[in-house]
């Protein structure tokens, strides 16, 4: 897994965080205004189980991005400078 992808799905986790915070913070006035006919349940529903399906995505891109890492360097822990070195390197 790249860098570039690992970002990525970090980034489809935040997402889906945001929505599901933004669909939980909404006034009374603001779920009638967004869902008039109904739905705001399983809007709500649906938001937690997207944000829970991509943060297990998230946790397992980290694993195989540490799994990498320990590969890559013997196990030997990096400094962040010798770690942004390496990602140069890797042109990542």
């Amino acid at each position: 897994m790249s860098q570039e992808d690992f970002r990525d799905t970090v980034a489809v986790q935040d997402e889906a965080y945001a929505e599901y915070q933004r669909l939980i913070n909404l006034t009374e006035d603001e779920v009638q205004a967004e869902f008039p006919g109904g739905g705001y349940e399983d809007a709500v529903t649906n938001a937690a189980t997207d944000y829970q399906v991509a943060r297990e995505g998230a946790v397992e891109a980290q694993t195989i991005a540490n799994e990498s890492l320990s590969t890559l360097t013997g196990g030997r822990e990096l400094s962040e400078g010798a770690l942004a070195e390496l990602w140069r390197l890797l042109d990542m």
